[in-house]
């Protein structure tokens, strides 16, 4: 059992931490607020595409749940997506993203996750939000419900 003030410690605490956290939001310009929520987005997603990934595998041939360049490269496409506005220098973006995600899944553990991830993020940046999570949710389950043979 637990002390009265030590709860009451725990709630002031929790509270103090929550009106600095929301005044460091309001204190960012409006371009990088969506930049931090689109990160937050893409590195959950990530995270429970590593999870669905990992699934059916031994515990000594699963990979890491967070995969540091994965997120690096993602994050990157989808910030360039973000603020380049002529079409042309989107499109040549993504294909060089999705050539270097490909390169990249040859050598790198998890293998079939690279070029799915990189046009998702192309697809947040872009502001289709909606494609992403379509997306995404049909990428988790076919993972999740693959075998791991054909993985």
């Amino acid at each position: 059992m637990t002390a009265w003030w030590s709860e009451a410690w725990a709630i002031a605490t929790l509270r103090a931490v929550s009106a600095r956290l929301e005044q460091a939001w309001e204190d960012l310009p409006g371009y990088l607020q969506g930049d931090v929520v689109m990160a937050c987005i893409l590195v959950a997603v990530v995270f429970a595409l590593t999870i669905a990934y990992n699934r059916g595998f031994k515990r000594t041939e699963r990979g890491p749940l967070f995969k540091l360049p994965l997120v690096l490269l993602a994050g990157g496409v989808a910030l360039m997506m973000r603020h380049l506005h002529e079409p042309a220098w989107r499109y040549g973006l993504l294909g060089l993203a999705v050539v270097i995600g490909a390169l990249a899944g040859r050598s790198v553990h998890p293998h079939g996750l690279w070029v799915p991830v990189i046009v998702l993020a192309a697809l947040l940046g872009s502001g289709w939000a909606l494609a992403a999570l379509m997306l995404a949710l049909g990428l988790f389950l076919l993972l999740f419900l693959s075998p791991t043979e054909r993985r």
